[in-house]
């Protein structure tokens, strides 16, 4: 009789165990499928605060340019904490060219116009959730009508998923899509 208990415990136990673990995978495969069901929409929020980012350090750029007198290059600090410059020096700040309306800019010289902008802008790699950022830069017809034109070039920062937004450097202005 006292084998009989032993085996009867034995098997309700395993039977517990067999339902914990059901429920467990249950409960996981859920998480799982709302998790990829969210995450495209995870993805558009963060690029979006992403590019929020973007207009608010334009912006105090911008506000900057205006309290220094309208120089050509602006003084900011850097939070890139692993920054050196060619001797090693680690960088406090760096100095960010601006174009005579007081917007980052650089000259097209090496090809490279936009990623410099993000780096100026971010200061970070071009990259966002392990995912590289692009930078494009299109040129845009001179219109006789200067609110058509938004500038003369514009660059396009986008991820893969196809989330991207536009800065155009003659005005300031920022367009997320």
């Amino acid at each position: 009789m006292a084998r009989q208990l032993v085996s009867d415990k034995k098997e309700t136990s395993l039977g517990e165990n067999v339902v914990v673990i059901a429920v467990f995978a249950l409960l996981m495969s859920t998480f799982i499928y709302h998790f990829f069901k969210q995450q495209d929409s995870i993805t558009k929020v963060g690029f979006d605060a992403i590019a929020n980012v973007f207009i608010t350090k334009l912006t105090l750029v911008h506000a900057q340019w205006l309290m220094d007198g309208k120089p050509d290059l602006i003084e900011v600090s850097s939070s890139n904490l692993n920054a050196n410059d060619d001797d090693g020096n680690e960088i406090i700040s760096i100095k960010v060219p601006v174009n005579n309306k007081g917007w980052i800019d650089v000259e097209n010289d090496t090809g490279v116009r936009c990623e410099k902008i993000w780096q100026y802008v971010m200061d970070t790699e071009m990259e966002f959730m392990r995912s590289p950022v692009s930078a494009v830069e299109i040129k845009l017809n001179q219109s006789s009508n200067p609110a058509d034109n938004q500038g003369y070039s514009m660059c396009r920062f986008s991820i893969p998923s196809g989330e991207f937004f536009e800065y155009f450097s003659q005005n300031g202005k920022i367009k997320a899509y």
